[in-house]
């Protein structure tokens, strides 16, 4: 390929990795879903099934869906703004790297950047799955499901369960947004930066999508990373970035809400919500490792996305700009 003649040999060879993993990320799993995601899935189901039959299901559900928007606005800036990019700059400095500033990593080569980036999915792995236990031990300790009867009877009220679901949810959209402002950074994008907020959320919203919209959500980060190459983003202000980050956070909070509807299961729900937490946290990073990658080398070498086809539906993004 033409962009690859133009590479390094150290270039060549990480774009031939990217291609491989986006190739294999980006593909429908051929095997069937093992045994934990199939119980996971199962158990809730099983339990959103139930609580739609309980009186005040509904009312309860519209209200942690309004302070799960509240809590996704107050958060979102905040945990992004929250990674020092100082002491990452200090760090390549101390290596006799030739920066001044973040912006310069992006000149670096990328085994360089990787000589002075920590293993950050364990970190928020680990802390994932102490917030998926408090909250599953939470939820877990105040709902009683009636064997045999098809009801739920919460100790603090379904509403308050659903609260706890809520927030657990948002918390997590919250720490996988530091997550791939943390990546971001040790790659040379300061998410702080309006421009930056937008492709972060593309990244987010892949590696949080289901295997069947992946390949959807690549389109829509390719088309985010368009939209900044054009300088597009630049005209829009901090607060419409704000709103088309709170509206997408927060439809993934839902999604995620739905599937921690198995806490609400005593031990089980706990070991199933504490390793799908773990696992979605790792995978956040490590896609955001990837694609940060990948942006990099188009960047320096002036490799745009690919453009989309004429069967391609606009993502939760595009139409979050439009509203």
């Amino acid at each position: 390929m033409t962009e690859m003649a133009l590479m390094s040999s150290a270039d060549r060879d990480e774009w031939r990795a990217l291609r491989e993993w986006r190739a294999h990320r980006l593909a429908e799993p051929a095997e069937a879903p093992g045994w934990w995601a199939r119980t996971a899935g199962r158990v809730a189901g099983d339990v959103r099934t139930v609580v739609e039959y309980v009186p005040g299901a509904v009312e309860a559900g519209r209200l942690a869906v309004s302070g799960l928007g509240r809590l996704i606005d107050a958060g979102t800036g905040t945990a992004a703004a929250s990674v020092r990019t100082g002491p990452i700059v200090a760090a390549h400095r101390e290596r006799g790297h030739p920066v001044a500033e973040l912006s310069d990593l992006r000149d670096l080569p990328l085994a360089d950047l990787r000589a002075v980036t920590p293993d950050l999915g364990v970190p928020y792995a680990i802390g994932g799955a102490v917030q998926g236990a408090g909250s599953s031990l939470v939820t877990s300790s105040g709902t009683v499901l009636a064997a045999g009867t098809g009801g739920v009877a919460a100790a603090p009220g379904l509403g308050a369960v659903l609260a706890v679901l809520g927030v657990d949810a948002a918390l997590g959209v919250l720490v996988s947004t530091r997550a791939v402002a943390h990546v971001a950074a040790y790659h040379g994008y300061d998410v702080a930066d309006p421009d930056e907020r937008l492709f972060a959320l593309g990244v987010l919203s892949l590696g949080l999508a289901e295997d069947s919209r992946r390949a959807a959500a690549y389109r829509e980060l390719a088309g985010v990373a368009r939209g900044l190459a054009r300088r597009q983003a630049v005209r829009l202000t901090s607060e419409r970035v704000g709103a088309v980050v709170r509206t997408v956070s927060t439809s993934l909070a839902l999604r995620l809400t739905q599937e921690r509807f198995a806490q609400v299961v005593p031990l089980l729900g706990t070991a199933l919500v504490i390793r799908r937490t773990v696992r979605s946290l790792r995978q956040v990073v490590d896609d955001a490792e990837h694609l940060y990658a990948e942006r990099l080398l188009r960047e320096r070498y002036d490799v745009p996305f690919e453009e989309p086809g004429p069967d391609d539906e606009p993502g939760e993004i595009a139409a979050a700009l439009r509203a």
